[in-house]
């Protein structure tokens, strides 16, 4: 299935506008990341978080 990632950097902003708009726009799937890039959950297929 083809998917399209889009990366916002949208800094100290309130994500919550972003998301919305995204949604609306007809995504299923959103995910944040932090300043390191560490996404805190959802990690990549087949990986086991450490516990």
């Amino acid at each position: 299935m083809p998917f399209l990632q889009l990366i916002l950097p949208i800094g100290s902003a309130d994500p919550a506008p972003f998301e919305d708009a995204l949604l609306a726009a007809g995504a299923l799937f959103e995910e944040m990341t932090g300043l390191d890039r560490h996404v805190p959950i959802d990690p990549k297929p087949g990986i086991v978080p450490p516990a």
